[in-house]
């Protein structure tokens, strides 16, 4: 299998980004009306400098209680992720 053929699966959702700035409520409210788990978070440039997930959400929640609703999505993002080209394989 390659990474385009699991893309194929999520055509009918897209991939949704979020911009590193935006609050993190923002961020929540798009994975829930989306019933999506991950936005990509992109920079300035509008280049991928992460990815925000629910796990990230909520791990802030746990540590930080409501104040973390103030945060910015880059607060909680996950910095250091991997990409690929379309045909790149993958292995389940």
């Amino acid at each position: 299998m390659i990474v385009h053929h699991i893309l194929q699966t999520k055509a009918n959702k897209g991939i949704f980004t979020i911009s590193a700035d935006r609050p993190i409520t923002v961020a929540a409210q798009t994975l829930h009306e989306n019933r999506i788990g991950a936005l990509v978070v992109t920079g300035e440039a509008g280049s991928i400098i992460g990815i925000l997930s629910e796990r990230d959400i909520v791990r802030g929640m746990a540590l930080q209680g409501q104040s973390c609703s103030m945060w910015k999505v880059s607060d909680l993002m996950t910095a250091h992720c991997w990409s690929a080209i379309l045909t790149t394989p993958w292995t389940i």
